[in-house]
């Protein structure tokens, strides 16, 4: 038998709060059961059939397009990631000066030494290349960054 630690027992305020929310969900069933009951009771057998009918007719047509469109196979287009963009002299439009806090000015730059220093070993010029043939731009834009701190 598994001994528990912490066992937690609900509160009074947990306990009460339930019994309310379960007497309230309670009473409005009763009350939607009460007003079908009287909908129902005006209908004659026949005309409550016909309901019944169409009913089972609405749902059955729901549920052939569902289905039809679960078991139809669908392809999804292949996602390829975006060309880069070639780079221009100038920008069109001006774009405001970055605010960047002294730590986040080092971060930048400890950063690219690490980046650096990366390719100085074969197994850190591997995970480099791979890094920077999933993210072709990543090295610029650390660069121009750079340069937009000094």
């Amino acid at each position: 038998m598994a001994y528990r630690l912490f066992k937690k027992q609900p509160g009074r305020v947990q306990v009460a709060l339930t019994a309310k929310l379960l007497a309230g969900l309670e009473r409005i069933q009763r009350s939607w059961a009460d007003y079908m009951a009287k909908k129902t009771n005006a209908l004659s057998p026949r005309g409550a059939k016909r309901y019944l009918f169409a009913f089972c007719m609405i749902l059955a047509f729901f549920n052939t397009c569902v289905l039809s469109e679960a078991l139809q196979e669908k392809t999804t287009p292949a996602i390829s990631p975006p060309a880069a963009f070639p780079r221009q002299a100038k920008a069109l439009i001006p774009q405001p000066a970055a605010v960047l806090t002294a730590s986040e000015q080092t971060a930048l730059r400890d950063l690219h030494r690490k980046m650096d220093s990366l390719s100085t070993t074969p197994a850190g010029k591997a995970s480099l290349d791979s890094f920077l043939a999933i993210h072709p731009g990543f090295k610029d834009s650390l660069l121009n960054a750079e340069q937009l701190i000094k």
